[in-house]
């Protein structure tokens, strides 16, 4: 690496890897112990760490396509505004009030959990898609229920994020 090159390490807060990651990724690991392996014995302590650290991985291995569905769900809810949104409004509105105050805290806790939606959404689409092609199980309509209720709440905390971003922008002028 050359002397000019500067790059600053942003390490995410534990709220969002928690939110984000690892509990979607845990009940992802569950989901497939217990539909494809049959297993519905209680885990011991080890074999919870093992779903634990298995989940988290599997959390962060699908993070770059679900960070790509989490801005398709932003760039839908600004669709339906019905104001004009600058590109990186909510973010320019935390740097106006302040990335350290509760309110922007709030706002990237909103991220987290618009993130969290969309893992779930994500990873159960997964789940249940690959019941069909790897252990052709017949695919019950009620497993559609899971992603697309994930996907809404999605939709539903995006657009409080921005009705947020909205008010506290106003209040600041």
């Amino acid at each position: 690496m050359g002397a000019d090159v500067k790059a600053e390490l942003n390490i995410p807060d534990l709220w969002y890897d928690f939110y984000s990651r690892l509990l979607p990724g845990f009940l992802f690991v569950l989901g497939w112990r217990y539909f494809y392996f049959s297993i519905t014995a209680i885990p011991t302590l080890d074999e919870l760490i093992l779903l634990f650290v298995i989940g988290y991985f599997c959390g962060l291995f699908s993070q770059p396509i679900a960070s790509t569905i989490i801005l398709l769900v932003f760039r839908l809810v600004e669709v339906f505004q019905k104001d004009k949104i600058e590109k990186y409004f909510i973010r320019t509105v935390q740097i106006k009030i302040g990335l350290e105050t509760n309110a922007s805290r709030i706002l990237s806790k909103m991220h987290g959990e618009v993130a969290f939606f969309i893992q779930v959404f994500l990873l159960s689409i997964i789940l249940f898609s690959s019941g069909l092609f790897l252990f052709k199980e017949k695919l019950s309509y009620y497993y559609l229920i899971l992603p697309l209720l994930s996907f809404l709440l999605s939709l539903n905390v995006a657009y409080r994020r921005l009705k947020r971003a909205k008010e506290y922008n106003t209040v600041i002028k």
